[in-house]
């Protein structure tokens, strides 16, 4: 794609603006470019393939290919929702993130976040995934599933392997050690 249909996102606050920006860069086809500032407060920028945008009570959520965190040479299945009920159908998507409300201290509100699992499957493969992290504040949860695919492509027997064989081959415990691993990275 070319430069020129790069999307600034750093240019708009975190409201309405950006929110059709990304939607329009959804539209046409454009990746987006945005800048921002890491719960370490080092600033930096990300080139994304948008492939959904929405709100999840005040938080706008913009899910995403990231080209530059980690380069997946095969297809994983992730499934995004909302919906205890498995209407989006996380457990059975090989990483399925489940949105919940996390409570960050007795006295706080509890704030947007996810239980992330893992090594869900269907068809021939039918299986349910397995909780692999619970109470992910939402702002920590992109830097998870990163872990896990930079896991994956670690430490995957061989370039044939899906993330669904490669989940099934460890526990939820060498699943976590991996991922983190990868995410301190």
């Amino acid at each position: 794609m070319p430069a020129e249909q790069t999307i600034h996102l750093e240019r708009y606050a975190p409201d309405a603006k950006a929110l059709v920006a990304a939607a329009q860069a959804l539209a046409d086809e454009r990746k987006l470019l945005f800048g921002y500032v890491d719960k370490d407060g080092r600033r930096t920028e990300r080139v994304v393939w948008p492939v959904a945008v929405g709100f999840f009570d005040s938080l706008m959520m913009l899910a995403a290919w990231c080209e530059t965190r980690v380069a997946v040479d095969t297809p994983v299945n992730i499934h995004l929702t909302g919906c205890h009920h498995s209407c989006a159908q996380h457990f059975i998507s090989e990483i399925g993130l489940l949105a919940c409300k996390v409570q960050e201290s007795e006295d706080g509100d509890p704030i947007e976040g996810y239980h992330i699992l893992v090594g869900g499957g269907f068809g021939p493969n039918a299986t349910l995934g397995r909780d692999i992290y619970r109470d992910v504040k939402a702002q920590d949860a992109p830097r998870r599933v990163e872990g896990l695919l930079k896991a994956y492509m670690t430490h995957r027997a061989s370039p044939q392997e899906s993330f669904l064989a490669f989940s099934k081959r460890h526990d939820v415990e060498a699943l976590k050690a991996m991922c983190d691993e990868g995410a301190a990275e």
